[in-house]
């Protein structure tokens, strides 16, 4: 399965891009991908994997709804260890429980 196109974050269009063009972006080696905020793309190494780049899909759209919230974080480190925590634990939750999308997106 291919990854999305774009994303909607908060009301704004994020270009998700993954392509071996765009590894330049990457500037950590144990990066699976990163979020621009300014120019609103997401950068995913090409060479991960699906199940890889599904987990990191939650990590990012997480980076982005903190930076949209308008909470800034004095250090990185701290944002990347509570969008870690949370993205995994989003994510396995919507995997073991796949109902709730259908849920969410149902029209009553």
């Amino acid at each position: 399965m291919e990854l999305p196109k774009t994303l909607k974050i908060g009301g704004l269009i994020y270009q998700v891009l993954c392509d071996p063009q765009y590894q330049p972006y990457l500037d950590d080696e144990s990066a699976w991908a990163l979020s621009n905020r300014k120019f609103r793309k997401i950068y995913f190494d090409p060479l991960s994997d699906v199940a890889q780049r599904k987990s990191t899909l939650v990590h990012e759209v997480l980076h982005a709804a903190r930076y949209l919230s308008g909470h800034e974080l004095s250090d990185f480190s701290d944002e990347e260890r509570i969008v870690k925590s949370l993205a995994i634990s989003l994510y396995t939750i919507i995997v073991d429980n796949p109902d709730i999308l259908h849920y969410l997106l149902a029209n009553e």
